[in-house]
């Protein structure tokens, strides 16, 4: 399986952090956008040595808008995708969490986003 990203943070692997651009604002071009971050996350979940409970992050530029969408998923879904596939129960979907917009013209808004994916590639290494 192979999902092509926009890019990624990290020195090795597993991939934790992908990131994404779009010309346009989301609003113009969803859900088909949330469903190719989410075939992004899964293809990456398939293909990498990844760990349950440890969240994989999109950070996404849509136009002048900056996104940030969490992926969690827990050892049965872990389980499930890698082609174990008993009966998922519905307690261990994929869960994706997208948090934004931050405008990039707005000063305070992309001081708030700094931060946050700063600390989101500390804890990469982590």
């Amino acid at each position: 399986m192979e999902a092509p990203v926009d890019g990624y943070f990290g020195g090795g692997f597993p991939i934790r952090v992908i990131h994404e651009a779009k010309s346009g604002q989301r609003d113009y071009h969803e859900p088909q956008v949330s469903m190719q971050e989410t075939a992004e996350v899964v293809a990456l979940i398939m293909t990498q040595d990844v760990k349950p409970n440890r969240p994989i992050s999109v950070i996404s530029q849509d136009g002048i808008e900056l996104y940030i969408t969490t992926a969690i998923f827990n050892k049965t879904y872990l389980s499930w995708i890698k082609n174990k596939r008993a009966k998922l129960p519905s307690d261990s979907f994929l869960q994706m969490n997208q948090y934004g917009p931050w405008v990039l013209n707005n000063a305070d808004k992309m001081e708030e986003f700094a931060g946050i994916a700063l600390a989101i590639m500390l804890a990469v290494d982590s």
